[in-house]
């Protein structure tokens, strides 16, 4: 979307919800990944409707008025202090990062209740998901850089 202001949530937005109202466009460097989303992105590929993978070479310097951007170190950047609430960690299983990377097969580690100590009587819960892991893990995931 020319013209729209690149701001920190629009960047998260962007990782987070593959939203396509953003001033973001997403690479990877990842051949895999890139396949992945060719064959099962916004429409499963077949014979009538093929998928595409492109190879782009950037060299330094980087043509005139492009920026390229690494989404994990622009979230980290604006990461809230590891005192301040909320913050960007979880408070779930070791198993909670799978829900993130593959929700769809691992979905149950998003609902299971966060663990809690011996004799807590806290109210069961899903574990915390801020934002910013959730945009830290998929740019991971997806080995993303934004342009």
């Amino acid at each position: 979307m020319g013209g729209m202001e690149p701001t920190h949530d629009r960047l998260i937005e962007h990782v987070t919800r593959g939203t396509t109202s953003s001033p973001y466009v997403s690479l990877s460097r990842s051949f895999g990944v890139a396949r992945d989303y060719a064959l099962v992105g916004a429409a499963v590929a077949n014979q009538s409707n093929p998928a595409y993978v492109y190879e782009i070479e950037l060299t330094e310097p980087l043509p005139r008025g492009l920026l390229l951007l690494d989404p994990v170190l622009e979230v980290a950047r604006n990461a809230p202090a590891p005192t301040t609430s909320p913050h960007y960690q979880h408070d779930g299983s070791m198993d909670f990062l799978m829900g993130i990377i593959d929700p769809q097969t691992y979905q149950h580690f998003l609902r299971d209740p966060a663990p809690q100590p011996p004799g807590s009587t806290g109210t069961l819960r899903a574990p915390a998901l801020s934002r910013e892991l959730e945009a830290i893990v998929r740019a991971l995931r997806d080995a993303e850089i934004l342009a």
